[in-house]
């Protein structure tokens, strides 16, 4: 939802109008930047482009982050991360 700017003081609004690169978001979430890319064109990621550049607001990465938040104690989250572990890569020689 856009904030009214008026409202906010000057170091506000220029924390507000922060703006990332692509790069420095992918290295932020440390993630490949096609992830990114993908992320965005499949319209989970919130971007701002301007002409062909995209550019992210720091709060739109910190609520991304939010939503995808899952606690550890979840009995679901815990199954999945022993799950991940328990998987190779096809191909990959396993340490015995």
């Amino acid at each position: 939802m856009p904030r009214d700017h008026r409202q906010l003081g000057r170091s506000a609004l220029d924390t507000e109008l922060m703006l990332l690169t692509a790069k420095e978001v992918a290295a932020l979430l440390k993630v490949k930047l096609t992830w990114l890319y993908d992320e965005v064109e499949a319209g989970r990621f919130p971007v701002v482009r301007l002409g062909r550049q995209l550019r992210f607001r720091r709060h739109d990465v910190a609520s991304y982050l939010d939503e995808r938040y899952e606690k550890a104690s979840d009995a679901d989250f815990s199954a999945r991360i022993r799950g991940s572990q328990l998987r190779r890569r096809p191909g990959r020689p396993t340490r015995d």
